[in-house]
């Protein structure tokens, strides 16, 4: 993810290990995601936390998966670059299936939900942040398999996102004042027996710059 702090508040010499590869982003580079390259024990850890202390105290989702050496390539890819585009990991029972990357994060997350063969699903969405435009997109005809849609965040002065309205949004749920909020940004979608039959964890936020602009550089389950 981004690396900022403070000037003068490291001394670089000191850490080698860390500033070998370092390069400044040109986006805003909000994945989280580390790469353990051991050979045929390799993983990918895709996380809704940024790398930081705190991370082990709040509440994120910190998913660790078994990664082939066919996907461990294209990880390796996106990495030699500077990443220009979001990183997506198919995920199945047995780990990662696919690497792919996608400029606009939404549009990626919409073809999915279409491609599923499930007629009537409820959608859950738990983010610290988000905004009416998402609710929008996820409530349009072009996705008509979702029938209604359940939001989770955090509480704000100005969360105009969960003030949105229209016949699919059933129920809102906002954090007490002063009571913290899950840093987890998720997705889930059960059919009519209640069952998760899709999910979206990772990175990004509900928020404009994240979903449907090229702004933000995000990862996605």
């Amino acid at each position: 993810g981004g690396f900022k702090v403070p000037k003068g508040s490291y001394d670089r010499g000191n850490h080698k290990k860390l500033f070998a590869g370092y390069q400044p982003s040109k986006k805003i580079l909000h994945a989280k995601v580390i790469l353990n390259d051991f050979g045929k024990n390799s993983s990918i850890w895709i996380w809704t936390g940024n790398l930081r202390k705190s991370t082990n105290t709040s509440h994120n989702i910190l998913l660790s998966l078994p990664i082939s050496s066919k996907n461990k390539k294209r990880v390796i890819q996106w990495f030699s670059n500077l990443p220009e585009e979001h990183l997506i990991v198919n995920v199945d029972k047995n780990g990662v299936e696919s690497i792919e990357t996608a400029s606009m994060l939404f549009k990626y997350l919409k073809e999915s939900i279409i491609a599923l063969k499930e007629e009537r699903l409820n959608a859950y969405v738990f983010s610290p942040w988000g905004s009416s435009k998402f609710l929008k997109e996820l409530s349009s005809p072009s996705l008509k398999n979702i029938k209604e849609i359940n939001v989770y965040t955090r509480n704000g002065l100005n969360n105009c996102w969960v003030d949105y309205k229209n016949e699919k949004i059933r129920k809102r749920f906002i954090a007490k004042e002063l009571t913290p909020f899950p840093h987890m940004k998720c997705l889930f979608l059960t059919n009519g027996s209640d069952e998760v039959v899709w999910t979206y964890i990772g990175s990004a936020n509900f928020t404009e710059a994240a979903m449907f602009e090229n702004e933000n550089v995000e990862c996605a389950a």
